[in-house]
């Protein structure tokens, strides 16, 4: 296993941490990450194979939390597409201007033999 001297910047839905301990690399490894703890105040991250690496104490303090921003304006309505079958072409079509043009999918809506897909 190599180290790097790159530092790592793992993002939770929390915290945002910045390690100073180097990172292990396993060559051309693919093993990913698949999990990440804080145990006894150190960052122990787990890979896929089942193998975990130790990054080190985590530092730094929570800061203080900052101030709600202002609403912003109301967004216009959405709207939702018409879907219908062409009976001339049988294929499903779509309309995205309430019905005024008609776009294909290009997907048939029937097997044509009076049965169903499947």
């Amino acid at each position: 296993m190599k180290k790097s001297k790159r530092r790592a910047l793992i993002f939770s839905l929390f915290s945002v941490f910045i390690l100073t301990a180097p990172l292990v690399s396993c060559g051309t490894s693919t093993n990913n990450i698949s999990g990440a703890e804080i145990v006894n105040g150190e960052l122990i991250i787990t890979y896929e194979d089942g193998t975990s690496s130790n990054l080190g104490k985590v530092v730094g303090k929570d800061g203080v939390d900052g101030k709600d921003g202002i609403d912003g304006s109301q967004g216009i309505d959405g709207k939702t597409p018409e879907i219908r079958i062409n009976y001339t072409t049988n294929y499903w079509e779509v309309s995205y201007d309430g019905g005024k043009t008609w776009k294909s999918l290009g997907v048939k809506a029937s097997s044509g033999e009076g049965g169903s897909f499947g």
